[in-house]
């Protein structure tokens, strides 16, 4: 038994000091080393695995790997009780031979670095297994011990030329992301100073590596294998927190700092641009939305910062910013599209910085807007991927966050565009289900483009603009209900319009025939329709208007209502919905008017409750 246990000693020493094939010695290794039962065998192993072949060649993967295996071998023994080595003996062992080649061989030390990561990675699995194994206490120091270890060969690398080394600077940014936690903050104030631009090294590996996201990933339908050959695809949101602790630790030179962020955003944007469409499969799918969250998570990162900087520095800047991170999520925004955005609160956080800084610059924003119109071929809407239908959905939820803070000749510029979308002459819409988005979102640009009647900002330009357009695309509206909206929408398009055109606006005061002609038009296309569940939909969307009609209207309106469309209706069901619905608006009139909310209740009890006409129609 002790022949072969020698014997199996000394062929994986020699395997370590063979420089034939490392990787297969490191996965022979990784089958015996948590089951050597010596000791002194365990610091050897280590010795020979710290001074062998495997670090001659600058072969990341076969680097990173050490980091795997080391995180692997700690699991393992753990779990394994063998009475003559415990844990604790096995794990003071490696200590001993990592401490002892730190010392003995400082030109190399950089090499116990994915050691210790690995090392270190595996506590919390072992605090998931057992919190207090035995000889816990003295464990515990072994892992202060080379924490301390570890802080003290990154701050030695870094401060090193091997820093300059890409597959090396890329390792030890990788060891430091497995262990965030593991470092105080004052080491990465420290590292700041000693390498400025690390940030920069980080956001390289994740979006321009051979290991990370490059274009040459999504060139063609990835295997499952892929994200293994890419450790940085593995740790993309440890590497992106990586960065936020360098920026939030960074109390250096403004100017510098913002450079280095700029350059970040330009490698993410180089990324976002060459992303093109699939076929996906499930593993291109999430690594894309892996991706997504680290763009999110480190422009987040980089407008946190931007409120601590000096208030003049940040607006100078800001806008510039602002637009690079908006072209970033233009181009991944149809990953977003199969994420979903409800809560995500980073999403919804960058989006309202960059809308923010936007605002502060009408250049700026002019010229995002080109941008994105330069990459959508408004002619060619029949034939949109769900790539350029990403582009067309972030460009219009974008243009309806500007649209009344630009200037108007870019306002109408857009309006046009969205006015080309929506008329189903200009293309045919074979694709319900696709398109629906797109029309949703068109008919909330210009919805909220009609809304600037109540802002102070509102023009003469604009104001002729709405009157000319607002019945032909009120018309337009309803014609795409149901098909393309929604009851819900439909109703919120119709209480716009008639908000714009109700005796608070200044449409009103321009000419009061608007809220007429409005009314008439939305009431003429109810009494239109055939019986059917959409009909009832659609006067439930028209007696929403009915508090905004002018006060010496209203009567008019609630008794043309119940008697023209409510008792039309075929349906006891219908009938009964409908009426609900218009005594819950004609209560709803108080908020708008106390005096036409008095009018519509007297009416109503007058007319109606008073007269048993609910009762003679057998509601």
């Amino acid at each position: 038994m002790a022949s072969n246990t020698v014997f199996q000693i000394n062929g994986l020493v020699r395997d370590l000091d063979s420089s034939e094939d490392p990787r297969r010695s490191l996965s022979h290794l990784a089958y015996y080393y948590p089951k050597v039962r010596n000791a002194a065998n365990v610091t050897l192993l280590t010795d020979h695995l710290l001074s062998g072949s495997l670090w001659q060649n600058s072969d990341f993967l076969q680097l990173y790997q050490v980091l795997e295996f080391f995180k692997y071998a700690s699991d393992t023994k753990f779990q394994i009780s063998v009475p003559s080595l415990s844990f604790y003996d096995w794990y003071h062992s490696v200590t001993k031979s990592l401490v002892s080649h730190s010392q003995l061989r400082p030109d190399a030390s950089w090499r116990t670095l994915p050691v210790l990561a690995g090392l270190l990675l595996s506590i919390d699995s072992r605090k998931d297994l057992d919190i207090f194994p035995p000889n816990y206490r003295s464990i515990d120091k072994l892992d202060l011990k080379l924490k301390h270890l570890f802080e003290i060969e990154l701050i030695k690398f870094y401060g090193s030329s091997l820093a300059t080394n890409p597959v090396l600077n890329n390792l030890a940014n990788i060891c430091i992301a497995c262990n965030l936690e593991t470092l105080p903050p004052s080491f990465y104030a420290r590292l700041n100073k000693q390498k400025p631009d690390l940030a920069n090294w980080v956001v390289q590996q994740m979006f321009c590596s051979e290991y990370g996201l490059d274009s040459q990933l999504f060139m063609h339908p990835l295997d499952s294998k892929t994200p293994e050959m890419r450790p940085n695809v593995k740790h993309l949101n440890r590497l992106a927190l990586l960065i936020r602790k360098l920026v939030e630790n960074n109390d250096g030179d403004a100017a510098l700092l913002l450079k280095n962020m700029d350059f970040c955003l330009n490698k993410i944007q180089t990324y976002s641009e060459c992303l093109r469409d699939g076929p996906w499969n499930e593993t291109s799918l999430l690594i894309l939305k892996n991706g997504y969250y680290a763009t999110i998570l480190i422009t987040e990162t980089i407008f946190h910062k931007f409120f601590t900087l000096d208030a003049r520095i940040a607006t100078t800047h800001f806008p510039r910013f602002s637009r690079k991170i908006l072209t970033i999520l233009y181009f991944q925004n149809f990953v977003l599209n199969r994420i979903g955005d409800g809560g995500f609160e980073s999403f919804n956080f960058v989006v309202a910085c960059c809308i923010d800084g936007l605002k502060q610059d009408a250049a700026t924003s002019k010229l995002v807007q080109q941008v994105f119109d330069s990459n959508i071929d408004f002619g060619k809407l029949v034939a949109l991927s769900e790539v350029e239908q990403g582009k067309l959905l972030f460009s219009l939820e974008t243009t309806g966050k500007l649209i009344n803070h630009v200037p108007v000749n870019q306002r109408l510029i857009a309006l046009s565009n969205i006015d080309g979308i929506l008329e189903e002459k200009t293309f045919q819409f074979t694709n319900f289900e696709f398109w629906k988005p797109v029309v949703e979102a068109c008919h909330s640009v210009k919805l909220i483009f009609y809304n600037i009647v109540f802002q102070p900002q509102v023009c003469d330009q604009d104001i002729q603009v709405i009157m000319s357009t607002i019945i032909p695309y009120s018309q337009l509206l309803v014609s795409h209900f149901p098909k393309l909206l929604s009851m819900d929408q439909l109703q919120i398009g119709l209480i716009n319009l008639a908000t714009c055109v109700s005796p608070s606006s200044i449409v009103y005061d321009c000419d009061p025939s608007y809220s007429k002609l409005l009314t008439n038009l939305f009431f003429n296309k109810c009494a239109s329709l055939p019986q059917s569940q959409i009909r009832v939909d659609f006067i439930s969307a028209f007696i929403s208007i009915i508090p905004l009609v002018p006060v010496e209207c209203l009567t008019k309106w609630i008794e043309i209502t119940l008697r023209e469309l409510i008792f039309k209706s075929d349906s006891k069901a219908w009938r009964r919905q409908l009426v609900e619905r218009l005594w819950e608006e004609i209560l709803n009139c108080n908020k708008v008017d106390t005096q036409k909310g008095q009018v519509g209740i007297t009416w109503w009890y007058d007319n109606v409750n008073s007269k048993d006409v609910l009762t003679s129609l057998k509601l």
